[in-house]
């Protein structure tokens, strides 16, 4: 679980590899060759995160999850 983290100027941003989950929650990914990258892992997302202005924001998938 990520929260309130800034991801910037990294090859990737958020990255799940393999059978891992990563939460992420208020946080910024901006300024990375790649937003997000899922290799058989997930990605899900709480919500309130900014993810712009990446060189590649189209690689990998976020899943949106409902905030409880």
């Amino acid at each position: 679980m990520s929260r309130n983290i800034v991801a910037s100027s990294n090859g990737t941003g958020l990255e799940a590899d393999f059978s891992a989950i990563l939460r992420v929650v208020h946080s910024v990914v901006a300024g990375n060759n790649t937003r997000v990258n899922t290799t058989g892992g997930a990605i899900q997302s709480y919500g309130g995160n900014d993810i712009d202005g990446n060189a590649n924001d189209n690689t990998g998938v976020l899943t949106s999850l409902a905030m409880h």
